[in-house]
C-alpha cells in the first residue's frame, strides 16, 4: 500500500514511563484526548516469543493483581491461624510449575498452551503478612485473579470464609485493594484485528490461552478505559542465534528484524481499520 491510498487519520502516541504506571496517566491529565480523538487504540509490547510472532487475545492478558486485607478484633493465635488458612483456601492453583518461566513457554500448559494452567485461576502471590496492634490483628496478602469472573468468585469466597465460621465472632472488615491497572483488550476490536492478521499473516498470529500472573501491568489500560483498544505482544527472540528478548533480564537482546515485521503487520492493520471506520 502506498501513502496516496491511505484514508483516515493516524496518530502515533509514544507513551513514556509505562513500567512505572505513570505515562498514560500524565498524558491523559495533560489533555491528550482533547487534542486527538481516535476511534481505536493499539499498542505493542516486546516479548521473548520468536521474532515476528504476534500474540494476543480478547479481554485480560495480565491478571487482576490485588492486595487482600483482613481485620480481626483479636490477637488470638488460633484465630490468626484460621484466617491464614482461609487466605490459602482462596487459591485454586495446584500445579507447582505455575509462575515459572519454563511453564510460560510450555507448548501444553503454557500461556499459549492447549491445556494452559494460566486460565481461570486464583493464585496467592505472597505469604500472608500478620500485623498486631493493640487488641486487633491485620492480615494481608497479594493475589492474582486471571479474569473478572475469578475476581468475582474470589469476592464471594472471601465473604463466606472471612465473615463466617471460625472468624465470625472476631471479624472486623476485609477489603480488596487495587495494586495496578488491568489491561483488558476490547473484545470486538481485538477479534476483528485477530481475524485480519490471521487472514493476511496466518503464520504470525498466536492466540493466548491465558493471562500472565505476577502483578504485570501497563498503564495503556488507562487509554483502554477511554477508547476501544488492543494490546499485542510482539516476539523479538531468535533462539538459533541465542537472542532472547526477555525484558528486565541481563540477557535481554532483540532481533532487529522485528522492526520490519511490526511495520508490515500493523501498517496494513491500521490502514484496513481506518478504511473500515471511514466507510462506516
Amino acid at each position: 500500500m502506498h501513502k496516496e491510498q491511505l484514508v483516515g487519520t493516524y496518530y502515533f502516541v509514544f507513551q513514556p514511563a509505562e513500567e512505572t504506571i505513570t505515562g498514560a496517566k500524565a498524558m491523559l491529565e495533560d489533555g491528550l484526548l482533547e487534542v486527538i480523538q481516535p476511534d481505536e487504540f493499539y499498542a505493542l509490547h516486546m516479548t521473548p516469543f520468536p521474532v515476528g510472532t504476534v500474540a494476543v487475545k480478547p479481554n485480560e492478558i495480565y491478571a487482576h493483581y490485588k492486595k487482600i486485607v483482613l481485620g480481626l478484633h483479636t490477637q488470638d493465635s488460633s484465630k490468626i491461624n484460621a484466617a491464614t488458612s482461609y487466605f490459602k483456601q482462596l487459591q485454586n492453583v495446584t500445579d507447582e510449575r505455575f509462575g515459572t518461566d519454563s511453564s510460560f513457554e510450555d507448548a501444553t500448559i503454557g500461556i499459549v498452551g492447549s491445556s494452559s494452567i494460566y486460565k481461570n485461576y486464583t493464585y496467592l502471590e505472597s505469604p500472608v503478612k500478620v500485623q498486631k496492634l493493640q487488641d486487633s490483628t491485620t492480615l494481608s496478602a497479594y493475589i492474582s485473579f486471571s479474569n473478572a469472573e475469578e475476581l468475582e468468585q474470589g469476592r464471594q469466597k472471601m465473604d463466606s470464609l472471612f465473615k463466617n465460621g471460625a472468624l465470625q465472632d472476631v471479624y472486623k472488615y476485609h477489603r480488596i485493594e487495587p495494586v495496578s491497572y488491568v489491561i483488558k483488550n476490547h473484545p470486538e476490536t481485538t477479534k476483528e484485528a485477530m481475524q485480519f492478521l490471521s487472514n493476511h499473516y496466518e503464520d504470525a498470529l498466536t492466540e493466548l490461552s491465558g493471562s500472565f500472573p505476577g502483578g504485570r501491568s501497563d498503564d495503556f489500560a488507562l487509554f483502554q478505559e477511554e477508547i476501544p483498544g488492543t494490546y499485542f505482544f510482539m516476539g523479538a527472540s531468535n533462539f538459533e542465534q541465542n537472542i532472547i528478548a526477555m525484558p528486565h533480564t541481563p540477557i535481554f537482546q532483540v532481533d532487529e528484524s522485528v522492526i520490519e515485521y511490526g511495520v508490515r503487520y500493523f501498517s496494513t492493520l491500521l490502514a484496513a481499520r481506518a478504511n473500515y471506520e471511514n466507510i462506516n
